[in-house]
Formats: C-alpha cells, structure tokens, sequence
C-alpha cells in the first residue's frame, strides 16, 4: 500500500510539473546535489523535488495506518511513521530553502508544509521505538557522509597536530567539506530494515542467527559497553571502512542512557561521530600516519567534539541544505 501511495504522489507530480515549472531545470549549478533520505547518492535538486513529494504521501499513510493497526503492524506503523517523518522533514527543509525554485513552485512547496501539521495526529509512539527509529535516521546520515563527504585536507592537518602537541581543546570544527560522491555506496536501507524488525520482536529470538553484526546485536539488546567495544574493534581492524564507523555512533549514543566511569566522554565522542564522522575518520588516519600509531579512537573523537556537544546542538545530525560536487 506505501508503494503504491508513494507512485502515485509520483504521477501527481510529474502532471503538475507538465503544466507548470515549479524548479530552474536548467543544468545543476556548480555540481549541486542533496541530501535525499531515501537513496544512498546525492541527488540533483528535480529527484529531491519528487522524493520530498513521494514521502509526503507516504508519512500520511503511515500515520493513518496508526490510527487503526493493532500489535506487530501498529509497531512497524509506528517505527516507520518516526523514521519517514523525520527523514522527510530534513529534506523538505532543504527543498524549501533551495532558491532555484520559480515563485510558483516556493507556493506549492509552502502549501505542502501547511500538511505536516496532521503528522503529529497519533497515538503516542513507544519510547523504544523512537529510538530504534532515530538510529535508523541517525546511521543513514552518518553512512551517507562517510561515503561522500571530504573534509578540509588544512583542516584536518590542523587537528591532527593540535592532538599529536597535546593540545586541552581542539579548533572549532565548522570547515568546509567537499562532495565527493562515491560510485560504490551499496544500498544500506537493510539496516533500517533490522531495526523494524527488532521493532516488531523486541525479546530478539531467531535474530542471532540472521545476518546481524555482534556489536550491532549487543547494542539493541542491551549491551551498549560491549557494542562500543565490538564497534572499536571492528574499526581499528579496518574491517569496515562504513559500517563500523556507523556501529560505534550508535554504540556510544546507547551509552548516553547508562552513564558510568567506563563511558565518560560519550557524549562528546557520539556527538562528533554522527555529526562529522568524514572528519574524525580523516584526522584518525592521519594521527596514525603520523605517529605511526592509532590514537585512542574514542578519546579522540570526544576532544573533537567536546566544544560542539552542547545542549544548543540538535541531538540528530543535521544535514545542509546543498552540496556543492568536488571535481
């Protein structure tokens, strides 16, 4: 039913746009392209324009379907209402802020958002749920920058001294990164997947048979300290140069909610690596080039971000609303 309510909001658009332009469709300028949730690559400003308007439809439905569903499929309803939601608010908030829009299109596209008012209209959503969910937004975000997003190769030389000098604080970290977009990102919406899944049997039988990764089985049911540790492993062992880098964020997130000696400086580590994993990845390498040794992964990570973590800061990792395509 989503998939059909999500072509159809398609063929709704594609008709609009036969009679009236809404966007410039004149050649991207200076390599443009988004941040679109539901894909793995950036995506030109025309495939955001009729995703945003696809999901419109779909977070409408979901939200209907709260109002009626029971057990299992009132959860899986729930869980996808979260995610969809909030992923789809960050892209309408890029669409909207695009000034490549006609003066008929900024209308359309501000009548849409006089809708989402209605996407709050549900029962209320399970805590666990919303947080399975927000990992869901918050590793999608996080595997989208480490595969195309560079960041400043000076800025990253900088860091890397201060911490190889021993320095208390490191440099504010608002830098500019490039997009470089990257051909081999392999489609990642199976994690989300899991995450509905665990959604819909939260007790975890049969799930430790499936293909699910040790740290991410520890941090979902209940072993945040031993998903850290899995995660930590994984990435110095460079198994993964993706998805261990994801597992560690979320691992360190789940240690918020248990603070304790052994986790000081999570917040601050799990700040920095969902919201500018690219840069502590970069400055990590480059320490170990450096040095000749890896530094401690978490240590560093928290002395980067420990300027940024502060309450001012939205909890989840905010995406520009453009980026400009390195060639």
């Amino acid at each position: 039913a989503a998939s059909l309510v999500h072509e159809f909001q398609h063929l709704k658009l594609h008709a609009l746009l036969n009679s009236v332009p809404l966007h410039d469709e004149s050649d991207e300028p200076n390599g443009e392209a988004f941040y679109a949730p539901w894909r793995d690559e950036p995506r030109p400003l025309p495939g955001l324009f009729q995703g945003v308007f696809a999901f419109f439809g779909v977070v409408d439905y979901r939200r209907r379907l709260t109002l009626t569903a029971k057990g299992d499929t009132l959860r899986r309803a729930q869980f996808q209402l979260v995610h969809w939601r909030t992923q789809t608010l960050e892209a309408y908030a890029a669409l909207r802020s695009s000034p490549r829009l006609t003066g008929t299109g900024r209308d359309f596209v501000r009548l849409m958002g006089d809708t989402t008012a209605a996407w709050t209209e549900h029962p209320a959503v399970p805590g666990d749920l919303m947080v399975l969910a927000e990992e869901a937004v918050v590793a999608h975000r996080t595997r989208w920058r480490l595969h195309h997003l560079r960041p400043d190769a000076a800025a990253v030389a900088e860091l890397a001294d201060a911490w190889t000098s021993g320095a208390l604080h490191a440099s504010p970290w608002s830098m500019p990164v490039a997009l470089c977009p990257d051909p081999a990102a392999a489609p990642s919406h199976t994690y989300a997947a899991l995450l509905c899944r665990v959604a819909t049997a939260p007790a975890g039988p049969g799930l430790r048979d499936s293909e699910i990764d040790p740290s991410d089985f520890a941090r979902l049911f209940g072993s945040p300290d031993e998903a850290r540790r899995l995660a930590v492993e994984q990435v110095t062992g460079g198994s993964d140069p993706h998805e261990s880098w994801v597992r560690l964020g979320l691992a360190l997130r789940r240690q918020r909610a248990t603070p304790s000696a052994e986790n000081l400086g999570s917040d601050a580590a799990a700040f920095a690596l969902t919201h500018r994993p690219e840069l502590i990845r970069a400055v990590h390498a480059l320490v170990t080039e450096l040095t000749g040794a890896a530094p401690d992964l978490v240590a560093l990570a928290a002395w980067i971000g420990a300027e940024d973590s502060t309450p001012d800061f939205p909890d989840l990792p905010k995406m520009d609303a453009a980026f400009t395509v390195h060639t």
